[in-house]
């Protein structure tokens, strides 16, 4: 049984990425999880070759003049238009040329034998839309067109596979999502700096560093016993806890900047390996010497 995607970025980052409690941004982990591996897919298969990435590539039948949605699109792959004998490939030409493909005395006329294709943004709709010239008029054979492009993906949390996606490249997908997680981990961390240097003068009876309690947090602690309690012994005990509280963060934090470099380097390595490429050789640590 192939394990669940959720779980492999859990076991990779303690992110738990099935979990539906909210994070520090309202947004539930899953819904996270289920965004940075639908961003990955879409990143990884921008950057495959041909032979892989289509594998992903569907088309859309275009029967009118009124022109491929681009909105759902990531990459639009091929553009052919039947002539009643065969599909031609349609070539691109620049929006700003557009109207020069419907002129009959230009040298860039769109014929049935040399169709042409241009994406132009429309502003009502605020969408990018792909037309063909001459127009599609037919639902099959003379006329007929097909726009083929990559899709956008949507990942459950839960998924095991992604439909129409290379099965190699799968990890890879794994693997940007769980940078993502750390990159959250990390952040979330950071917003616990503020409480662990509250200096706003004000105290409040503390009930430890924990989220969402309010009281004084952090060195005001040990500033309330220090200025306002003359309680020297109490004041250094509460820095000698903080101090051991902030040394954990930190190495936590470094544990996450650590993970999340080694990641990278794996994430890089698989794609240049799907391209075929050679990976960049990585720098070896610095020697050490001994001293005299």
């Amino acid at each position: 049984m192939a394990t669940k995607f959720a779980d492999e970025i859990h076991a990779l980052t303690n992110f738990d990425g099935n979990s539906d409690d909210l994070t520090m941004t309202t947004v539930s982990y899953e819904d996270h999880t289920t965004q940075w591996l639908s961003d990955g897919a879409q990143e990884v298969v921008s950057m495959l070759p041909l032979e892989l990435a289509e594998e992903s590539i569907i088309f859309s039948s275009q029967a009118n003049a009124n022109g491929f949605n681009m909105a759902d699109a990531i990459k639009v792959t091929a553009v052919t238009r039947s002539e009643g004998t065969a599909y031609q490939t349609c070539r691109r030409v620049p929006v700003s040329l557009s109207s020069r493909v419907s002129d009959s005395n230009d040298l860039l006329f769109a014929t049935n034998d040399d169709p042409v294709y241009y994406i132009e943004h429309e502003n009502s709709a605020d969408i990018n839309e792909l037309y063909i010239k001459p127009d599609p008029s037919a639902a099959s054979g003379s006329g007929h067109a097909k726009v083929y492009y990559i899709p956008e993906f949507s990942i459950d949390d839960d998924a095991t596979t992604i439909p129409k996606f290379p099965q190699i490249a799968e990890p890879a997908v794994v693997l940007y999502a769980a940078m993502k997680a750390l990159s959250y981990k990390m952040a979330e961390m950071h917003t616990l700096v503020p409480k662990h240097s509250d200096q706003d003068g004000t105290y409040a009876s503390p009930t430890g560093f924990v989220d969402g309690v309010t009281g004084s947090q952090g060195w005001e602690v040990v500033r309330h016993w220090i200025e306002a309690e003359e309680d020297s012994e109490l004041a250094g005990v509460n820095a000698q806890v903080l101090g051991a509280e902030v040394q954990q963060w930190i190495a936590e934090y470094q544990w996450y900047q650590s993970k999340y470099q080694m990641l990278q380097v794996e994430y890089q390595q698989k794609l240049a390996m799907l391209s075929g490429k050679q990976a960049a050789p990585q720098s070896p640590p610095p020697e050490k010497r001994e001293g005299r």
